[in-house]
């Protein structure tokens, strides 16, 4: 309760024995909570009792070896103009859901532990091996792919005006054109690298580096 503090619900969820670092921050849409867990689930949530409204599985553990069980989503939930929430799981899918039933639309095998990003009617995935997809926003179609950025443990793709912005391990920030893909321009913000998701108005993008600088990129 935002008045007395008092707890008014709990939802628990199994949690695997092994399981990524990190967690994926929900999303409040309408009267309900949508969180994306780390066994690979989707639920949605009523705010004001904690009703489950739905629960939708992404990704299935396979394998012999809690490694290669692991099935975690820890990039942030979020939404797109067509009422899709936008997950992507660890060794599963990228997948769009509708958020009032619950049901996949559709999905598309990726494997990532940031979020997604998206812009010029595409959503963006940076997965596990640093290469950059863009795909249509209302199905799996991809409308092309960067691979010049693999093996730099890229951060949660962000779009702003024409540019689509990712973040690396060595703090750089690359800005790709949300048309086709191609890297127009890069600059260094942080020596220990970026992993926080960016944010922007206008024409600046702002980013928050490893070390706690903080850097305003303005684009002309």
């Amino acid at each position: 309760d935002a008045r007395s503090g008092a707890q008014n619900w709990v939802y628990e969820n199994d949690v695997p024995a092994l399981s990524l670092r990190g967690t994926s921050s929900p999303l409040i849409i309408d009267n309900f909570v949508i969180a994306a867990m780390a066994n690979g689930t989707v639920v949605s949530i009523a705010t004001d009792n904690g009703t489950l409204r739905w629960e939708e599985r992404v990704a299935i553990p396979t394998g012999r070896s809690e490694i290669e069980r692991l099935v975690d989503i820890d990039g942030d939930v979020l939404i797109n103009d067509a009422g899709l929430v936008l997950v992507t799981s660890y060794q599963g899918y990228l997948s769009a859901i509708d958020a009032v039933t619950g049901q996949t639309r559709w999905r598309t095998e990726a494997s990532s532990h940031v979020g997604t990003g998206f812009g010029f009617g595409n959503i963006y995935l940076a997965d596990e091996q640093g290469k950059v997809t863009a795909y249509r926003s209302g199905q799996e179609a991809q409308v092309w792919s960067n691979e010049s950025l693999l093996r730099r443990r890229l951060s949660t793709p962000h779009g702003f005006n024409n540019y689509l912005a990712v973040g690396d391990f060595e703090g750089y920030i690359h800005l790709l054109s949300q048309i086709d893909g191609r890297i127009m321009a890069r600059t260094r913000v942080d020596n220990d690298g970026v992993r926080g998701r960016m944010v922007s108005r206008g024409n600046t993008l702002y980013v928050y580096g490893n070390s706690g600088t903080l850097a305003a990129l303005r684009v002309r």
